[in-house]
């Protein structure tokens, strides 16, 4: 029975294992069914490789992810603490974030009401204060689209609203996505999930809530009633945009991040019923692009950094110093996105020199050529070939090492002045030490002289009576201690008295009072005892 229940259990740990397996790879692949949106692409944030992407060149509109532009232009030309009096043409129709004319509120604050709420109302606002029309401020967004090379997208409005000759293309916004993206400010604000933000004299708040079902769920509808809808968050889901007109449909632009990896997947013309594909299309794409692919550093692929022959270049110990040369894009990344079970070891590259780059001086960073490499006859990368360092000409170099000689030459000793140094070093360890010790002895020693010096003195009885006999028995101890014989007839002689200052402010009736024996001051005065020896009265003239 036991061997049938233990094979039992055995069978479906293995068929578990199995089943894992084959979902696995399965969950993984894109099912073209699935991707009911019109354009959908999936790009790598940080190498802008393109893992997925369909009708990415189609015309569309893109609703309020037209924002993105707006809130890119506003962090280049405003500051956030900057205060801006809502205008009257900021009242319009769609979303709100539900300013009214003639209120105060800031830059940051209509920030977060135009990509949080998809305010119409802040991008109008933003759109005014800055170019004072929204048609002048559309110029502007022209011209920062040709500026990214955005080539095949026109904007007409600041909000996003469906306006004749307004359009982008998926792969043209997903150039803006990755711009946008770069802004930290704007990272925060679009990964915010709810926020209330007030008018600048605290007179009026606003009630945001993102729009963004990837990273939170709303506690109403459209209609204001409760939300029923079912939960739609991601994880690794950290921002981006949402849109949706009557032209363009249900648009998302979504980010997500894991392990390192950062993705951006853009959806448009999402005609399900009430838009909702979009968002589990956006979620089937992040697994895919994680699941799939991986991050390599170019100079990885190539066994590190590779060495061009410089003319003009140093010679050091006969031989001419070569450039350490790094592949990199042409816009400057220096990663690249591949499959994850790509075999690096089977990937080779091919180098053009630019010869007239190869001479010296060669600053960090020029290109000196072109390099492509490929895995199995096709080609993953083609981009330049720059300098990892900077290499100066022979004669500057010579330059250097005679002058790095001459400083040698003169501060360095040599090797026979070094080790007697060192025989000597000990005598400068033990001379600090030897002082310090000093000066702690004879510390020591002072102070108990001065206990001895002053311990009689400060045991002086109060009573005059006791003070007398005290006195007497100083006085012929002192005697005693010198070798000397007492005076017949035991005349006691003037006894020279060291007194503390306290004594002389008890004499002088002073209120002067120390807890603590170490308190009295070692400064004494003189005075004369006068001995205790009654003097015959006298008649008559001295």
């Amino acid at each position: 029975m036991n061997k049938t229940v233990i094979r039992i259990v055995l069978f479906f740990l293995a068929f578990m294992i199995v089943f894992s397996c084959i979902y696995s790879v399965f969950a993984t692949e894109i099912d073209e069914e699935e991707i009911t949106a019109a354009s959908v692409m999936l790009i790598d944030i940080d190498t802008g490789s393109v893992l997925y992407e369909k009708n990415a060149d189609e015309q569309r509109a893109p609703a309020s992810t037209t924002k993105l532009m707006t809130a890119v232009l506003t962090l280049e030309n405003m500051e956030l603490d900057q205060e801006v009096t809502v205008p009257p043409e900021a009242q319009t129709s769609g979303s709100n974030m539900g300013i009214k004319p003639g209120q105060t509120v800031t830059v940051e604050t209509l920030l977060y009401g135009l990509m949080m709420n998809s305010g119409n109302d802040a991008a109008v606002t933003l759109a005014i204060a800055m170019s004072g029309t929204v048609s002048a401020f559309a110029e502007k967004m022209n011209e920062k689209a040709a500026e990214l090379g955005m080539n095949h997208s026109h904007f007409v409005t600041a909000s996003g609203l469906d306006a004749e000759s307004h359009y982008v293309t998926v792969r043209d916004m997903s150039i803006l996505a990755r711009y946008a993206y770069s802004f930290e400010t704007l990272r925060q604000i679009m990964s915010t999930e709810e926020k209330t933000v007030y008018t600048t004299d605290k007179s009026v708040g606003f009630e945001l809530q993102n729009t963004n079902l990837l990273i939170h769920t709303p506690t109403e509808d459209a209609n204001g009633e409760p939300y029923t809808g079912p939960s739609y968050l991601y994880e690794y889901a950290t921002g981006m945009k949402t849109g949706s007109t009557y032209s363009s449909n249900g648009c998302l632009i979504a980010s997500a991040e894991k392990d390192g990896q950062r993705l951006i997947a853009l959806i448009f013309g999402d005609a399900s019923e009430g838009e909702k594909d979009r968002w589990g299309i956006a979620s089937k794409l992040f697994e895919y692009g994680f699941s799939n692919y991986k991050n390599y550093v170019l100079a990885d692929l190539v066994g590190g950094t590779i060495d061009i022959d410089v003319l003009g270049g140093p010679i050091v110990n006969g031989e001419a110093v070569k450039l350490k040369c790094i592949p990199c894009s042409q816009s400057g990344e220096e990663s690249i996105t591949l499959p994850i079970n790509t075999d690096i070891s089977l990937i080779k590259y091919t180098v053009v020199q630019n010869s007239t780059a190869l001479t010296a001086p060669i600053e960090e960073g020029a290109a000196v050529g072109t390099i492509e490499i490929s895995l199995n006859d096709s080609i993953l990368f083609s981009g330049e070939l720059v300098a990892a360092e900077a290499m100066m000409t022979a004669e500057d170099y010579a330059k250097l090492s005679g002058t790095q000689l001459e400083i040698s030459n003169l501060l360095d000793l040599d090797s026979e002045k070094r080790q007697n140094l060192r025989k000597y070093t000990w005598i400068w360890l033990i001379l600090p030490i030897a002082g310090v010790a000093f000066f702690v002895w004879r510390g020591i020693q002072s102070s108990r002289h001065s206990h001895r010096r002053y311990r009689n003195i400060e045991r002086m009885p109060k009573s005059p009576r006791r003070r007398r006999q005290m006195q007497q028995h100083l006085y012929a101890e002192n005697h005693r201690r010198r070798g000397q014989r007492i005076p017949s007839g035991h005349v006691r002689q003037p006894v020279v008295q060291r007194l503390p200052v306290i004594m002389q402010n008890e004499r002088a009736g002073s209120n002067v009072r120390s807890p603590r024996r170490g308190a009295v001051r070692r400064t004494s005065v003189m005075r004369t005892a006068r001995p205790n020896v009654r003097r015959p009265r006298t008649r008559g003239g001295a």
